[in-house]
């Protein structure tokens, strides 16, 4: 999957951009669209979207090649018109955009007509909404597949007063030191990206829980996720289960799959019984599944063990990448 080494060409170099509280809060709020946008086609990840001199001296990007994006970003209805990416992106606002042959000026879908063009030559917000996503992605790419340990290691060192303030000086240098190798080692860039990964940890922390105790619905959906992923899944009974819900079966490599759906997170006792199924079973792997996250033990148990722990989001790739 191209979508690490897509971002990280694109990204690379770049100067990461000063976003507000309320356009980082409507990312989020769309996060799944535009997350869709590119895991449905990751080739806009690599297209070069950057300003180049045209024929005649005039600078232009490729408007071939970020229309289908931005008309894609507006199809699924990201509120372009709401982001200040004029303040995060100047350096549209004084590019010139000509049409020429075999280049149209960008057409858009904002208002659901196609004979309407938005360009109007010095509006920044086509390609700078394109830059905000591009680095939006980025910081999804870095915590999605540490969100279990980056949760943990906030939570453990955010610091809470008797009425309630909070002091995370504390939990955002310890979230650094785990992120340090995605960060620019020193100055404004290291520090803006660090402080949007903490954003997304304490949107991730704050969630509203899901819908409890659906039970054998959250192991059928555990299961579908595997089937369609090429894995030989079963459930194991009801009762006397041994500490497994699923075995799951792939290239002659076994799991002991324990799923919880509980509104707070996961403790030892999960992975201690997901244990035990593993060598009761006698399985390569022992898993658990959880909706709401592990606690630090939970945590540190199953590093130790080597145990894997996820959501049912990431349950298929995590048994794929042993």
């Amino acid at each position: 999957m191209p979508l690490a080494k897509g971002i990280e060409d694109f990204d690379a170099g770049r100067t990461a951009p000063d976003v507000t509280a309320l356009d980082f809060a409507n990312l989020l709020a769309h996060k799944d669209a535009i997350l869709g946008i590119y895991r449905g086609d990751p080739s806009f990840l690599t297209r070069p979207y950057a300003v180049a001199t045209g024929h005649g001296g005039a600078l232009r990007c490729a408007p071939a090649q970020a229309n289908a994006l931005f008309a894609k970003l507006i199809e699924a209805e990201v509120p372009w018109m709401a982001f200040q990416v004029d303040r995060y992106f100047p350096e549209w606002s004084d590019v010139t955009f000509r049409s020429e042959a075999g280049e149209p000026a960008l057409v858009v879908l904002a208002d659901r007509r196609k004979d309407r063009t938005f360009w109007d030559g010095r509006n920044p917000l086509a390609y700078g909404l394109i830059d905000l996503t591009l680095y939006f992605v980025h910081l999804l790419n870095i915590y999605v597949p540490n969100a279990p340990v980056l949760k943990n290691v906030y939570a453990v060192n955010v610091h809470e007063d008797a009425i309630g303030r909070q002091n995370e000086s504390h939990a955002r240098a310890a979230v650094e030191k785990v992120v340090q190798r995605f960060l620019p080692a020193s100055g404004d860039d290291g520090a803006l990206r660090l402080r949007d990964l903490v954003r997304l940890i304490k949107a991730d922390l704050l969630r509203p829980a899901p819908r409890l105790n659906r039970g054998l619905a959250f192991e059928q959906e555990c299961m579908n996720r595997l089937s369609a992923a090429g894995f030989e899944v079963r459930a194991t009974p009801a009762s006397g289960d041994f500490g497994a819900d699923i075995i799951a079966q792939k290239d002659d490599l076994s799991y002991a799959i324990q799923c919880k759906d509980t509104s707070k997170p996961v403790g030892v006792k999960a992975v201690q019984e997901a244990i035990g199924a593993r060598t009761h079973y006698k399985l390569d792997f022992a898993v658990v599944c959880a909706v709401a996250g592990f606690t630090d033990a939970a945590v540190e148990l199953a590093a130790s063990a080597k145990v894997i722990i996820c959501n049912a989001e990431q349950l298929a790739r995590r048994l794929d990448a042993v």
